[in-house]
């Protein structure tokens, strides 16, 4: 169905495509008055809006699904009800996360986490704690939020949403980075990056994790690593075209190449970085 393929397009990271397709299926639906089409395309909407940084136009399809959810009729599955709402409490919580409000975005996780453990859906409950571990690292409590990240994996193992499993094993990789564990943060950010490569459709995820790794190495004092995986992450972000990420690379190569004592290359880079 154009459902199905616009899903596709979200976990494919085609933001944008999403948004468009949906919305004409938005509309095709509002005229048939398909209620069941209008509260999954409504939360697609949202969910790619999200990725986008489109936190109002999110939240505003979030509110629209709800709305539609709550004219189905009474006879539809309450377990349908259930996991949709599920769905919508959830990504309240990662709007809520966006924007800083940790209380009110703690607040909907857990209304989510309930439901989820309730019916027993566990790549759903994988996301919800790895995003619940993102609320506990803003608030500074590491431990909390490793915890929660280790209970993601649990889940996401047991159905291995690759994509997922590699965010999750970044953010294991980032928390252990703060934690001053390198070792540790460079293995967890290596599988990571075995999972993401093998997603041809990945590559932002891709990029963020070179970066990392090399923001590591760099820590470690292992200078020509650093620069390799930097680059890399670089060459990605070049074809993608996200400029604030490429500035943050550039940034770092240069910084590298200062501690090398090749300071007309560092200027070079940190002066690159300044034109986005």
């Amino acid at each position: 169905s154009k459902l199905l393929r616009c899903t596709i397009l979200n976990k494919q990271e085609k933001y944008e495509e999403c948004v468009t397709q949906t919305k004409t299926i938005i509309e095709l639906a509002e005229k048939e008055k398909e209620l069941f089409v209008l509260v999954e395309a409504s939360i697609l909407m949202a969910l790619s809006l999200l990725e986008m940084g489109e936190l109002t136009k999110a939240m505003d399809f979030v509110t629209q699904s709800e709305n539609y959810l709550q004219q189905l009729p009474a006879t539809s599955s309450l377990d349908y009800r259930k996991r949709e709402m599920a769905t919508i409490n959830f990504i309240k919580g990662r709007i809520y996360r966006s924007q800083g409000d940790l209380s009110l975005a703690s607040e909907f996780l857990q209304l989510a986490l309930q439901t989820q453990e309730e019916l027993g859906l566990k790549e759903e409950l994988g996301f919800t704690h790895n995003t619940i571990g993102l609320v506990y690292w803003y608030k500074g409590d590491l431990d909390s939020a490793e915890t929660h990240f280790l209970r993601s994996l649990t889940f996401l193992s047991q159905k291995y949403n690759e994509w997922q499993l590699a965010r999750t094993y970044s953010n294991l990789g980032a928390i252990n980075g703060f934690k001053g564990e390198l070792n540790k943060a460079l293995s967890f950010f290596q599988k990571a990056l075995k999972i993401s490569e093998t997603l041809i459709t990945a590559k932002q995820t891709t990029a963020s994790i070179l970066h990392n790794i090399g923001e590591v190495y760099d820590r470690k004092g292992e200078l020509e690593i650093a620069l390799e995986y930097l680059q890399k992450s670089l060459v990605l972000k070049e074809e993608i075209g996200n400029k604030r990420y490429i500035a943050g690379t550039l940034h770092s190569i240069g910084t590298v190449f200062q501690k090398k004592g090749d300071l007309r290359q560092a200027l070079t880079f940190i002066q690159q970085s300044l034109q986005f």
